[in-house]
């Protein structure tokens, strides 16, 4: 790779990496190319030099955070521990990236289709690894009989609660490490729920 073809890659993650960075403190709906051009350093127009819409910038985002999170989520096949064990990995897998992640899902229907189906897929994959570690221990009469959607859902619907309304939590407030906070509360209600 000569120099000139280092920059110009040196240029697209500067890029992408400043928009990663809007997009989670401001989320994605109020963050304009323009903003983004100005905190990255570069004119308006080298952002389409490199991404040829604002769509395809967000997709770029989703697709990075995606890829970021399938590499850690490998760690979750074949687990060889408990239903918590695995719900545990989902949970420290989102603190890493909780505050894009919180926009993601404030956001994920007005954001670009091919972005949504992205997201998705993602999280088809993890429901998948869950429900293999659940299955076992549905065998072994330790956990309630349930259906594979209704469980993911159910656990989503919790930690996604907590996300989108960190507000309501005063003592971390909305910005801050929420699901570290509250990590072992929503594994031990969560759990309660589901063991016989």
């Amino acid at each position: 790779m000569n120099k000139r073809e280092l920059q110009k890659q040196q240029t697209r993650q500067n890029i992408l990496a400043t928009a990663e960075q809007l997009f989670a403190e401001r989320g994605f709906l109020l963050t304009t190319i323009d903003d983004i051009a100005k905190a990255a350093g570069v004119a308006k127009g080298t952002v389409f030099v490199h991404f040829a819409s604002r769509d395809e910038l967000i997709y770029a985002v989703v697709d990075k955070l995606c890829h970021e999170c399938d590499r850690l989520y490998e760690q979750m096949q074949g687990f060889n521990g408990d239903v918590a064990g695995i719900l545990g990995i989902h949970l420290d897998i989102l603190i890493q990236f909780e505050c894009l992640y919180r926009q993601l899902i404030i956001e994920r229907t007005h954001l670009p289709e091919q972005a949504q189906l992205r997201f998705l897929g993602m999280q088809s994959a993890i429901s998948n690894y869950i429900w293999l570690v659940y299955c076992e221990q549905m065998q072994d009469g330790t956990v309630k009989q349930l259906e594979q959607a209704l469980l993911f859902n159910t656990w989503l619907g919790l930690v996604h609660y907590y996300l989108m309304n960190g507000d309501l939590f005063a003592e971390v407030g909305r910005q801050a490490n929420l699901l570290l906070t509250y990590k072992e509360k929503l594994l031990n209600h969560f759990m309660l729920l589901i063991q016989i």
